[in-house]
């Protein structure tokens, strides 16, 4: 049964990519591929493996929620407070994650609609790969739903758009902290020859950090411990213990990828000689150079990947504005050049931390099909 339901899903995303690169739009096809989404994403039984430790954690933090401590509740207090309406509408764990994994999908892809983005295009990434680190990831997908909305926001510009971008990325960061670092983001809203200045400062800061790091043996980043000890928050403190070696340089590949995405949109755009879009496009691209400064974070703990896996999907879903003026060339350019950030995904992920065993199997075995 497992293998036969891959193979449907496969089908969903070859349909996905036709559609996608004949200029067609199908919401049916959409509505059908996100109702199959929900119950592979909401049919996971914690069985002791797999992608255990954290899905036990959720189901654990739940059943047992008002018999355990909430040291950390205002990091992540939006999620508690879906738990506790949950608890009080006497829903199981698995009925509360069913209801927040359709209101979660039906608000990602009504906004990317009212956005008028592409939908065909966020459906063949987010059901590629994204799927696989989401659905077990409560706290960020949560997050990502408020997050990949607000960015458009700061990416159209304007007061209003920066006023939206920060309270909606506050909101997010009440399901999972590492959200309220996406402010930093704001420093795009700058006129473009003050933003090229900032481009370079920031990263020559953030490789300088990294350089001093290596130098030192990571002296500074141990200072940094016992202030974040003192926020009283058990999970960043264990982020901030850990150090991965010469392992940073894998997000800082994922970052150069999404990148040179954003720059290949750009570039895309300026043949189509519309200077709104134009705009939109190098704004995009400008939030993804401001990034670098995530890199320092890198050398702590791969945990602090999450933070690109959010960026560049948001980055792809913003990509999709405009495409429909773009030819089947620059479609499959596009395409071909996102593939490439999901290759080194399945690398990292899939194949050195096994996440084919963790999240993926697992994810096809839905007791919805059972």
């Amino acid at each position: 049964m497992t293998y036969i339901l891959i193979c449907i899903y496969i089908f969903f995303i070859i349909g996905h990519l036709s559609f996608y690169l004949n200029k067609e739009t199908s919401y049916s096809f959409v509505i059908i591929s996100t109702v199959l989404m929900f119950f592979f994403m909401s049919g996971h039984v914690y069985l002791g493996n797999g992608d255990g430790l954290d899905f036990h954690g959720y189901w654990y933090g739940y059943t047992e929620f008002e018999n355990l401590e909430r040291n950390d509740f205002w990091f992540y207090y939006l999620f508690y407070l879906t738990e506790i309406i949950g608890i009080s509408l006497s829903l199981s764990f698995y009925q509360w994650w069913a209801v927040m994994t359709a209101i979660s999908l039906t608000f990602i892809i009504s906004t990317i609609k009212k956005r008028k983005y592409n939908l065909h295009l966020f459906l063949i990434f987010f059901m590629t790969y994204y799927v696989f680190v989401f659905y077990v990831g409560l706290k960020f997908f949560y997050g990502f739903c408020l997050f990949q909305y607000a960015f458009t926001f700061l990416i159209h510009g304007g007061k209003r758009g920066k006023l939206k971008f920060t309270l909606i990325t506050i909101l997010a960061g009440g399901f999972h902290v590492m959200y309220y670092m996406f402010l930093v983001l704001l420093l795009v809203d700058l006129k473009v020859k003050k933003r090229k200045h900032l481009i370079k400062i920031i990263v020559a800061f953030s490789l300088a950090i990294c350089l001093i790091n290596l130098v030192n043996g990571r002296n500074l980043l141990d200072s940094m411990q016992g202030f974040i000890d003192g926020m009283q928050n058990e999970r960043l403190s264990i982020y901030f213990g850990f150090r991965t070696n010469w392992g940073f340089l894998l997000p800082v590949a994922i970052h150069i990828l999404i990148t040179i995405y954003s720059y290949i949109y750009r570039e895309i755009v300026k043949k189509y000689n519309r200077d709104k879009w134009y705009l939109y496009a190098n704004t995009l691209l400008y939030v993804n150079l401001i990034a670098v400064i995530f890199y320092p974070l890198f050398m702590i703990v791969l945990t602090f990947m999450r933070l690109l896996t959010a960026l560049s999907l948001a980055t792809i879903i913003a990509s999709s504005y405009g495409q429909k003026y773009f030819n089947k060339t620059d479609r499959f350019k596009l395409l071909s050049s996102g593939f490439l950030i999901i290759c080194l995904y399945f690398y990292i992920n899939l194949y050195l931390n096994d996440y084919m065993t963790k999240a993926v199997l697992p994810f096809f075995d839905s007791y919805y099909f059972k």
